[in-house]
């Protein structure tokens, strides 16, 4: 009996923890250090730990149906226009899209069923970017994406990413040519 209900009192501060953790506070730190590319490894491996101390995860993934998702009306009429057979396949999900979040957000639709992770998804986004910049300076030295000979894939400017990725709110993404 107690070791299940320590088990249970574990998951419940978890689930917690996730709650009370400043995601935005983390964005600030980071962005705070994006223009020195030497010290913005260090502070994102910084903010890792952080998160891995206070038991910060995401949840496991679950399977989302389009019965879980609200469909987007806007993405629906283009794809109907465009590429109408990816319908047969796919349902474009409506997100609330507060503050420029949408790809965070819609991110956490798809592997979540619901916006709620889209913070935490932008922390891990943008240490995961900071930690790794041989993925995604184009002009590094050791530049090894897998989509770096893609004439399609248009990757912004490393420091631009990084700013973009740690100010809350701010629109991130890699484009299609």
């Amino acid at each position: 009996m107690l070791s299940t209900t320590c088990k249970h009192i574990n998951v419940i501060t978890l689930y917690f923890t996730a709650y009370r953790y400043d995601f935005v506070g983390a964005l600030r730190r980071l962005n705070a250090h994006v223009s020195d590319v030497t010290a913005l490894p260090r502070v994102a491996a910084l903010e890792l730990q952080r998160l891995q101390h206070n038991g910060v995860q995401l949840p496991q993934r679950r399977a989302v149906s389009h019965y879980d998702v609200e469909p987007c009306s806007k993405a629906t009429a283009l794809l109907n226009r465009c590429q109408a057979a990816m319908l047969n396949d796919y349902t474009p999900a409506a997100v609330s899209g507060v503050g420029n979040n949408c790809l965070f957000q819609s991110v956490s639709v798809a592997l979540y069923g619901s916006e709620e992770y889209y913070d935490q998804l932008r922390v891990r986004a943008a240490i995961e970017v900071a930690m790794h910049r041989q993925w995604y300076d184009t002009a590094h030295s050791d530049y090894c994406a897998p989509f770096k000979d893609e004439q399609c894939i248009v990757v912004p400017n490393y420091g631009d990413l990084c700013r973009t990725l740690t100010t809350h709110g701010e629109e991130a993404d890699v484009m299609g040519a």
